[in-house]
């Protein structure tokens, strides 16, 4: 005969995982830069430039007097004297422009996640026990003064 006895126990199995997450996220990034733009331009200017110059003028005379030299009769004069100049000009004039340049760019957000993970396991434990089955068979006596016999029958 076969006897089978068994008890369940129960228990966890724990292990640790890592798990990563990503997203993707659009961003504008921009700049501004800064255009200069020189402009030159040249012309003439002619303008008249004037000098007095002081001096005298004289002249002989001759008066009525008694001598035989004649007078000198001077007299301030003004001379004004004028020339045209020319000169160059250069103008040069500066123009600022601020621009702004922007991309998109993806980018990615990434995060992970650490976790455990633990099953629940049943474990059954069985022993089995044999045991032999013995019949016996009880032999009736023939005679009057024995007693019946048992034997054992395999």
């Amino acid at each position: 005969v076969n006897e089978q006895t068994c008890q369940e126990e129960e228990s966890q199995i724990c292990n640790e995982y890592t798990e990563t997450t990503c997203n993707t996220q659009e961003k504008e990034v921009c700049i501004d830069t800064t255009e200069q733009e020189c402009t030159t331009a040249y012309d003439t200017v002619t303008d008249t430039e004037c000098t007095t110059v002081e001096e005298s003028q004289c002249i002989d005379i001759e008066t009525q007097k008694c001598s035989s030299a004649p007078e000198q009769l001077c007299a301030p004069v003004n001379e004004v004297e004028c020339e045209e100049v020319t000169e160059s000009v250069c103008e040069v004039t500066f123009e600022t422009q601020i621009a702004r340049e922007c991309i998109e760019v993806s980018e990615n957000i990434c995060e992970n996640i650490e976790d455990d993970v633990c099953n629940e396991v049943y474990e059954k434990q069985c022993t089995t026990t044999y045991a032999k089955e013995c019949s016996y068979v009880t032999k009736a006596c023939s005679s009057y003064r024995c007693r019946d016999q048992k034997e054992y029958v395999t």
